[in-house]
């Protein structure tokens, strides 16, 4: 477990969450790691494509989608480190 998780939170704009995922893990902490969790609250089929996450990364598929609030609220009780 890192220290640091990055949420990528995503909803019907799959295109733009795959070019946000890539500008996160292009990101540099210094030597530091972190883990991006992509929480995709789409209510399209068109979700990120899955092809593109590597590591130990991880892709949540909400279904049934959620509102925003109760989105956000879900990804705060999901967080396993330190900070987010």
């Amino acid at each position: 477990m890192h220290e640091l998780s990055v949420f990528l939170m995503c909803h019907n704009r799959p295109v733009e969450a795959t070019i946000a995922y890539k500008s996160i893990k292009n990101q540099t902490l210094g030597k530091s790691k972190f883990n991006i969790i992509i929480s995709d609250n789409s209510s399209t089929c068109d979700g990120i494509d899955k092809n593109t996450i590597s590591g130990n990364d991880t892709y949540i598929r909400r279904n049934p989608s959620l509102d925003v609030i109760t989105h956000h609220r879900k990804i705060i009780s999901e967080v396993k480190s330190r900070y987010f």
